[in-house]
């Protein structure tokens, strides 16, 4: 690959990159001020409903972390899972070569 086909990958990116920690990091989180509802029959489902959502972000933040977690340990499984049979294989003696 040329130089320029090289440097037109890294800028898509660097943009895809910027563009994800954009959308992350500033999303519009807007809280809702319960007691403006005008009905206030509603006013406990919403309350039961915005507290349910808090504990399902919550969750999925405990489970995202959970995810990267396991996917750390397997990588490391798999390299020490590389190095043992480069370790074996060098050990190993080939038939016919003792």
């Amino acid at each position: 690959m040329n130089t320029e086909m090289i440097l037109g990958l890294f800028l898509f990116a660097v943009v895809v990159v910027a563009a994800s920690i954009y959308f992350t990091k500033f999303t519009n989180d807007k809280k809702v001020d319960i007691s403006k509802v005008p009905d206030s029959d509603l006013r406990p489902v919403l309350q039961k409903l915005i507290d349910k959502l808090e504990f399902m972000e919550l969750e999925d933040k405990k489970n995202r972390d959970k995810i990267s977690a396991l996917q750390v340990m397997s990588g490391i499984d798999r390299e020490q899972t590389k190095y043992l049979s480069a370790n074996v294989n060098a050990l190993v003696k080939p038939p016919g070569s003792g």
